[in-house]
This record gives structure tokens, sequence and C-alpha cells, in this order.
């Protein structure tokens, strides 16, 4: 017989086994070299899009990397704590408001498209994290499982940009809970790109309410048609 208590213990002995960071993100630093388990669901209201968005900003820290090491100011910087969005900002071709409108370009174009193809969308993400496991990632959360499923399904079999979309069900419950607070708060974190948690893109709010307004009036209009 096993007792209430052994099954507690067996239950946490299970949740210490599993990766927080993977939980929280759905993707963790180390993949499949991780001592922790990553089990994916086969059920969820999340779909997270491996590096859907080619951010400019990590585009040109890449750039900036290559010429501070070739100069020697990556050992005076002390590691990656560059303010390269700064650093950028400097350089001849480089607009930070020309990034922010392809981004927010970016982010209308798959929220029209996704909740249109495949279900009303609760909330979505792009993750700016300066790191190449979590850059470019892009999460959404659909108001329920089916409409996640047909868009795993439908959307591996396409094309992006140039790219094949690769996407999986997530096991992120919310983006609440994937997000760095820190980041989210203040647009900082003192961990910078070795943060293990999504730092999300700021998306003007007059933008998102307009989006979220449209999806509303849509899907409300179809319900009152049916």
């Amino acid at each position: 017989m096993v007792y209430f208590d052994d099954r507690r213990q067996q239950r946490s002995r299970q949740d210490n086994q599993m990766c927080n960071f993977f939980m929280k993100t759905g993707i963790c630093k180390y993949g499949e070299k991780c001592t922790k388990k990553h089990t994916k669901p086969l059920r969820s209201h999340t779909v997270m899009f491996h590096r859907l968005y080619s951010d400019p900003v990590y585009i040109e820290r890449g750039k900036l990397l290559n010429e501070m090491k070739k100069s020697g100011r990556l050992e005076q910087s002390h590691g990656y704590n560059t303010n390269f969005l700064e650093e950028a900002a400097k350089k001849d071709g480089f607009d930070k408001e020309k990034a922010q409108k392809q981004l927010e370009q970016f982010f209308s174009d798959v929220f029209v498209e996704l909740s249109l193809k495949y279900g009303k969308i609760q909330d979505m993400g792009v993750a700016g994290n300066l790191n190449k496991y979590l850059n470019g990632n892009v999460y959404v959360e659909f108001e329920n499982e089916s409409s996640a499923s047909i868009c795993f399904l439908k959307t591996n079999k396409r094309w992006y940009n140039g790219k094949p979309i690769i996407c999986e069900l997530s096991p992120v419950v919310n983006l609440d809970a994937a997000c760095c607070q820190s980041y989210e708060t203040s647009s900082k974190c003192d961990r910078d790109s070795s943060c293990g948690y999504a730092h999300f893109l700021k998306i003007d709010p007059k933008l998102e309410k307009t989006l979220y307004a449209s999806q509303w009036k849509y899907y409300h209009s179809k319900h009152l048609d049916d």
C-alpha cells in the first residue's frame, strides 16, 4: 500500500527532477545535455516558435562582439554585459526607431495571421534575450488547446522569411511565468545574456490594444453569424 506521504514524496522527487527553466520557458540553454528532465507536453495552450523573429539588435550585437574581440575591448569589458543597444545606436546604419517599427510590424503580421487561421490568442510575446537559445523565440498562448494543436501541426510545414518554421507545443502555462520579472518591470536585467527567463520585447500598448480589440470583434461577429 502507498500511503499519502509516500505519494507526496514521490511527486516531490519527480518535480525536483524536472528542469525549472524548461518548464517555465519551454527551453533550456543546456539542451539535451541538461541533467534535469525536459518533458514535452502532448497538449498545451501555448506554441513556441524557434527563432522566428530576426532581431536586428541581436544581429548587431554579433557584429559588435566580433569588433570587440579583434580590438581587445571584450576582455576589458569583462564579458558580455555591455549595453549593446547603446553601442549599436552610435553606429551609422542602425536605427532604433526603425528596429522598433520592424518588431511591431512582425508582431502584428504574426498575431493577425495566427488568430484568423487557428483561433483566439490570449497572449503573445517575442523574446529579445541576447543569447542564441531564446532570442527571436515567439510564444503564442491560445484560448484553447485545440487551436494550439492545429497551429502546431499546420505551421510546422511552412516557411517564413526564407527559412522553415520550427515550432512545438510548449509547457509554458502562461507568459507571465516565462518572463524575467526584472526585465518586465524595468527593461533591464543584471544577468544580461545569461538570464534563462524570457525578456519579452516591448510592443506599443496602443497597437496591442487595437489587435486584441479587433480579434474580439471578429470572433464576436463570427459567433453571432453561427
